[in-house]
């Protein structure tokens, strides 16, 4: 896996040139300037709307995402991509997780949650549920909590209709979803 994400890497920097020049230049913002933009209360299919209108920033955001935690890189690559019980998932950037979970379903790979999936993973698996592309394990858990803006605002997320009516309003606390709660949201794998 890491030679393959070393070439992916490779090839996505050559790919994303254009971008990082125009973005030194001053003539359009850097990819890190829209890590500070509100993408946790946009809907998922308003966000992909804006990547198919936007083609020529799709390299530039898979560089940065392969460039961020190994986590979220891994999830460009696998199918399926597991969060496995010894090992979970406690989120991370809203935008990596939000262009993993487009990029996931532009391949249809799958998410098989067996683990912990906590703050933007549960996007992440929200976005693959609603498509049919995610399943849980016995030991199965999402953990949500507000997002934070870069300012440390709250934000809301745009979650699906089923996770909306299993929480209560979110704020800095995690709401957990298992068992019985989960099965509403993604079918046994």
């Amino acid at each position: 896996m890491t030679a393959l994400r070393a070439a992916l890497l490779a090839v996505m920097a050559i790919l994303a040139a254009p971008i990082v020049a125009a973005a030194a230049a001053g003539a359009m913002a850097p990819v890190d300037a829209f890590l500070s933009l509100r993408f946790a209360a946009v809907p998922q299919a308003e966000f992909e709307d804006w990547m198919r209108r936007e083609p020529g920033l799709v390299p530039g955001l898979a560089a940065h995402v392969l460039q961020g935690d190994e986590r979220t890189a891994e999830y460009l690559l696998c199918n399926p991509c597991v969060v496995p019980a010894n090992r979970p998932d406690p989120g991370g950037s809203v935008l990596r997780y939000r262009f993993a979970a487009w990029w996931m379903s532009m391949r249809g790979a799958r998410l098989e949650v067996d683990g912990a999936c906590g703050s933007a993973c549960t996007i992440l698996a929200d976005v693959l549920a609603t498509r049919g592309l995610a399943c849980r394990g016995p030991h199965a858990e999402l953990w949500f909590h507000a997002a934070k803006d870069a300012d440390g605002t709250l934000s809301d997320i745009a979650y699906s209709p089923p996770i909306e009516a299993a929480l209560a309003p979110l704020d800095e606390g995690f709401q957990i979803l298992k068992g019985d709660a989960l099965a509403e949201i993604l079918p046994t794998c």
